[in-house]
């Protein structure tokens, strides 16, 4: 055989099975635009009806991906978060082995779609373009629907042990429109975390719960509700590292004034620079320490303790100065007598010394 006749077979092969797949591809095409229309222009449906006829079952599942931001002062958590739900939907079946396609992808304003609504909202707003997104429908009537948002939720913020502090938030959602007769969600599974951003906070635990609480809209009726409980833990080292950690260190160096003798200058210089230091510091922590109105953090507490402790080692550097700079022909030159008392009758034995009188 020849190597033209060889080149001439392999070309053949080739074509034939160019061919084949451009015929597979077409017949698939033709199957979903069939299928297509069968689902939405030849049967009955109304995308405002609930599939079936008693109560409709919505799996939901939640994905928290990152904590935004939390606004201590206004009490509001911002969650980025994916919402899955999935439900059945009989109208929506086919025949497999009749089409030759097992999913489709669907555009949400096709089918009926719960009208989720966040419960605990802070700004009241809905979720945006949730009309736009893509729902996975199955064969069996099987339909997923997932979407993306930043949910802004209301939770009780306590910065009382900032930055060491613990948080528990909900994210409560429900059906706007219907009430637990026609609607109801079940938990498809627990709040997944591995797909968490870690930034300032870090989720702890979480957990799901689904209840029917009683709204009075128009009228009494039970509501089914999903309520994702979220712990959450603020990342302590940032702070550690640049705010409680310095002004410690700065706050400690006062006590080595005391080292000093008081007929040099530099004692009170010392403490005049560390108090100025600290009041510059203070002004930066301003922006580090969140602001309520409710609680007062702790943090705010140990820096206002250590400002104090140096302002009193300021005056009390200033009266020894005065003490021993006073001219000795003075009639004040000795030590008042209350002085005497206070020093050598009750602080003395604190810090060990045994004077005779």
């Amino acid at each position: 055989m020849s190597y033209s006749t060889k080149s001439f077979i392999i070309f053949q092969e080739v074509l034939l099975l160019l061919l084949n797949i451009f015929l597979r591809s077409s017949y698939v095409s033709t199957n979903e635009v069939e299928l297509r229309k069968l689902l939405f222009y030849e049967r009955p449906y109304d995308r405002r009806v609930c599939p079936e006829a008693g109560i409709t079952k919505v799996h939901t599942n939640l994905i928290l991906l990152q904590i935004e931001s939390v606004d201590e002062k206004a009490q509001v958590v911002t969650s980025n978060v994916q919402l899955i739900c999935a439900w059945c939907d009989p109208y929506m079946s086919w025949n497999v082995s009749r089409y030759n396609i097992t999913e489709l992808s669907v555009g949400s304003n096709y089918l009926w779609t719960p009208d989720v609504v966040l419960v605990n909202s802070a700004d009241g707003k809905h979720s945006r373009n949730r009309e736009h997104y893509a729902l996975i429908l199955r064969h069996d009537g099987y339909v997923r629907f997932m979407f993306q948002d930043l949910w802004k939720t209301i939770c009780k913020v306590r910065s009382t042990y900032f930055p060491f502090d613990q948080q528990h938030c909900t994210i409560i959602i429900r059906s706007g429109s219907r009430d637990g007769h026609s609607v109801k969600f079940i938990q498809r599974r627990p709040i997944v975390g591995h797909s968490f951003i870690r930034g300032e906070w870090e989720l702890l635990n979480s957990y799901t719960e689904i209840v029917d609480e009683r709204i009075s809209d128009f009228g009494q009726a039970d509501y089914s509700l999903v309520r994702f409980s979220l712990i959450l833990k603020r990342n302590h080292v940032h702070y550690l590292i640049k705010i409680i950690l310095p002004f410690a260190l700065v706050s400690f160096v006062t006590l080595f004034t005391f080292l000093l003798p008081p007929q040099t200058g530099e004692k009170l210089t010392l403490n005049v620079t560390i108090l100025l230091s600290l009041v510059i510091y203070l002004q930066l922590l301003s922006g580090y320490i969140p602001k309520s109105d409710d609680e007062t953090p702790i943090l705010t507490l140990f820096c206002n303790a250590n400002f104090f402790l140096v302002v009193l080692s300021c005056i009390m550097t200033v009266y020894v100065s005065y003490l021993y700079h006073r001219p000795t022909t003075s009639n004040i030159a000795c030590v008042p007598s209350h002085m005497k008392i206070i020093l050598l009758d009750y602080l003395s034995p604190l810090v060990y010394c045994n004077v005779k009188k």
